[in-house]
């Protein structure tokens, strides 16, 4: 029964994706608490946040050979309860240095988990010929919704380590579970050419791809580290349901990209790309300019419809690029979006503490504008099929 429900690539591989991001929701509830419990002010929590970007940004210019060299299954196996332990450990943390140093150790590890599911996620659309990139992302939008929804509800200074090991020990068993039996279609890509150095490497249309997704990531990197942040200071100090801001950001990512499969089809990509980009502007907007709270959340929800489809349009094109490459290209990729969800948030810590948070968030403008830009470079593989799975 089991195997059955599972052998289907596609169910699968969404189930996977689903699992993978949910306790990482649960913490990016739990900010402002562990942020109040260890006294850290806006520039000190975008120092400690940036510690899991720059643990990705240590393994990722090496994820794809990794990848290719012991496979996707082996690594999501023992991937899982790494990254699971990792991120309970932040409800350990004493100080400022060792929350940075926790989720250092947890990027050291997200960056390999990335590049496997991303890579998975392109083979089962190449073996199936069905568009399921957009509904992958839209799943694992749905896991880190679940997971900060769940955090929300038991927000406590006392109780974080509490609520984040029952949440991963939970996890894992169903994370093993789905990796049952996960098909590792050796014959969709030819071995990996040796790859020349990691920089020199890679086409041009790549570099068009990768500035595409550096707004969208430096956007989403700003709501996932500061929208309960923003929420909080504009409840006040006896604030709750901090974590429902992102909530409902997560909730419309998730939204957008169980359409964006469909809407790939009938518009086109760089249409579909230009359309939701100019939406996430809108939502920017109404966030700087919101003074009531229901204000902030319809610029929540535009600002998460509109960069919704944007990382697994760019995944699927860069997929598309070279079957030898892929695992590499898809590093790279992964790379620049996480240099973009790097920059944003410490950038905005530091504006905020010179002025104020919504006046930090306008540093997301001018990466919107480059993505919208740069959505003409963005290439379409071969036609593929929609799939209603």
């Amino acid at each position: 029964m089991i195997k059955s429900l599972f052998w289907n690539p596609i169910t699968q591989v969404m189930g996977i994706f689903f699992i993978q991001p949910f306790v990482l929701g649960v913490w990016l509830a739990l900010i402002p608490e562990v942020q109040s419990g260890l006294n850290l002010d806006a520039s000190q929590l975008a120092l400690a946040l940036m510690g899991t970007p720059a643990g990705m940004l240590t393994t990722l210019p090496f994820a794809g050979k990794v990848v290719s060299a012991f496979g996707i299954r082996k690594i999501l196996y023992i991937g899982f309860p790494v990254y699971f332990f990792t991120i309970t450990l932040t409800g350990l943390a004493d100080g400022l240095n060792i929350l940075f140093l926790v989720l250092f150790l947890a990027g050291l590890n997200g960056s390999l988990l990335t590049v496997s599911l991303n890579v998975h996620a392109g083979r089962v659309e190449k073996y199936t010929r069905r568009v399921v990139m957009n509904r992958c992302h839209g799943f694992w939008s749905l896991g880190i919704m679940a997971g900060s929804l769940l955090g929300s509800m038991f927000e406590s200074e006392s109780t974080v380590w509490m609520i984040l090991i029952v949440s991963a020990s939970a996890s894992l068993p169903v994370a093993w579970l789905l990796c049952l039996g996960l098909p590792s279609y050796e014959n969709v890509n030819s071995a990996e050419v040796p790859p020349a150095p990691f920089f020199t490497q890679f086409p041009k249309v790549l570099t068009g791809i990768c500035l595409f997704t550096f707004g969208i990531s430096m956007t989403e990197g700003a709501m996932a580290n500061w929208a309960s942040v923003y929420v909080k200071e504009m409840q006040g100090p006896e604030s709750h349901g901090t974590g429902y801001g992102f909530g409902l950001f997560a909730a419309f990512v998730a939204f957008g990209r169980f359409f964006g499969d469909s809407l790939k089809i009938k518009l086109g990509t760089i249409k579909v790309a230009v359309i939701f980009v100019n939406i996430s502007v809108l939502g920017l907007i109404l966030l700087v300019k919101a003074d009531e709270l229901w204000l902030a959340f319809a610029g929540f929800v535009l600002i998460g419809l509109g960069v919704s489809v944007g990382f697994p349009l760019a995944v699927s094109a860069t997929s598309s690029i070279d079957d030898k490459k892929e695992a590499s290209y898809i590093a790279f990729l992964s790379l620049t979006a996480l240099i973009g969800f790097l920059v944003g948030p410490p950038i905005i810590g530091f504006l905020t503490d010179a002025t104020n948070l919504k006046t930090g968030l306008t540093i997301l403008f001018p990466g919107l504008l480059l993505s919208m830009f740069m959505s003409s470079r963005l290439i379409s593989g071969k036609p593929l099929k929609n799939n209603g799975t």
